[in-house]
């Protein structure tokens, strides 16, 4: 889909090396009546398929960027609750070779919120394990602050 927005910002990544979590958000202010277009999106039976497929070729190219080169990799779409106040999650753990040696496994989830003509995405992306939903009860409860 093209980008409709009008304009957008993201936030800094912050990373904890202990628990491998790395957590970002970005918003976006969209044309009247985008946001509901969009939620409905978010429904569509097969969103979740598009992000899986998605996430695996990006962790594919994330890690020949690091001169890594996954091999065999597979996405899996997780259960994850809804956090309060989000409109859509996506889960997906990538588990693969790594030629490096070892297995890799790579945990990104979004949360989808809106309100008015704001759109946001926030992004928590784990090495080691999932992210708590302690973290990401708090992180939506911040951005949804934030939303008004």
């Amino acid at each position: 889909m093209r980008d409709g927005s009008i304009d957008r910002a993201e936030s800094t990544h912050l990373t904890n090396k202990i628990t491998g979590i790395t957590l970002w958000s970005d918003a976006q202010v969209v044309p009247a009546g985008q946001l509901d277009r969009d939620t409905g999106l978010l429904r569509d039976p097969n969103f979740t398929e598009c992000v899986t497929s998605q996430t695996q070729k990006d962790a594919i190219a994330d890690q020949q960027a690091t001169g890594n080169q996954l091999i065999d990799p597979e996405a899996v779409t997780r259960d994850a609750p809804l956090p309060t106040g989000a409109l859509a999650r996506t889960s997906v753990v990538v588990l693969g070779g790594s030629s490096t040696g070892g297995q890799m496994q790579l945990f990104y989830d979004t949360i989808y919120l809106g309100s008015g003509q704001v759109e946001a995405q926030l992004h928590l992306v784990g090495t080691i394990d999932p992210p708590s939903e302690d973290l990401i009860s708090v992180a939506v409860k911040q951005l949804t602050a934030k939303l008004g």
